[in-house]
C-alpha cells in the first residue's frame, strides 16, 4: 500500500543489502517510470495525477 495517497511504488530486485555494489538507473518521463537494478528492469505507469518524481530522500544519487 502506498505511503502517500496517489503514490506509485515500484519494487525491483531482491536482496540489495548484501554488501555488494549494485547498478541503479531511474528513467522518468511524464507518467512512465523505468527502474533498472543490475540487469533487472521494471517499467510502470504512474497512477497519480502528478508527473513529479519524489525520491523521499531514501535514494542517494549523484548527477554525472
Amino acid at each position: 500500500m502506498p505511503e502517500h495517497p496517489g503514490a506509485t511504488i515500484i519494487r525491483a530486485g531482491s536482496v540489495l543489502d548484501d554488501y555488494q555494489w549494485h547498478d541503479l538507473a531511474v528513467i522518468h518521463s511524464m507518467k512512465n517510470i523505468s527502474v533498472k537494478i543490475d540487469q533487472i528492469v521494471v517499467q510502470e505507469e504512474s497512477q497519480s495525477a502528478f508527473n513529479g518524481l519524489d525520491l523521499d530522500g531514501k535514494v542517494k544519487y549523484e548527477l554525472l
